[in-house]
């Protein structure tokens, strides 16, 4: 009986840190981080940008997971090119820009999206929306912080 119970108990265990294990590596938890600069004299308006900032909330034991790294790099693909319009334009004279990142989880899905307006060189404004919504749920709703 002892047996049963101790092999039982350990059955748990082993369930409980497989489940724990693969939470941590599929889920990466994610924040935005704000930048916020007007110190430069070419600038006319404030320049104000906020940008998808995707950080793994792991134990470094374990290794980020195929599911993980497969969620993250399609993120990262939409991302990047956004990050580098945004720094082309204030390094090529542009007045000004206001961009915010937003986002949700519905229905199995994550829509990721940014906003705002550009003000190119000229002075003519533009507005901006980039918006992408993945066939996955990135993480939990409890680390969703957008």
């Amino acid at each position: 009986m002892k047996r049963k119970l101790l092999a039982f108990i350990l059955a748990l265990v082993v369930i409980f840190s497989v489940a724990g294990a693969w939470y941590y590596t599929s889920y990466p938890s994610i924040s935005v981080g704000k930048l916020v600069s007007s110190n430069n004299d070419n600038f006319t308006e404030e320049f104000h940008s906020e940008h998808l900032s995707i950080v793994t909330a792991v134990a470094g034991f374990l290794p980020d997971s195929p599911l993980q790294r497969r969620k993250i790099e399609e993120v990262r693909k939409w991302n990047d090119p956004i990050s580098r319009e945004l720094s082309e334009h204030s390094k090529e004279g542009g007045l000004a820009y206001n961009i915010t990142v937003s986002g949700e989880i519905s229905n199995g899905k994550t829509t990721l999206r940014y906003e705002g307006y550009i003000i190119k060189k000229d002075g003519k404004r533009i507005d901006y929306h980039e918006e992408k919504t993945f066939d996955f749920v990135l993480c939990s709703d409890k680390n969703f912080s957008l």
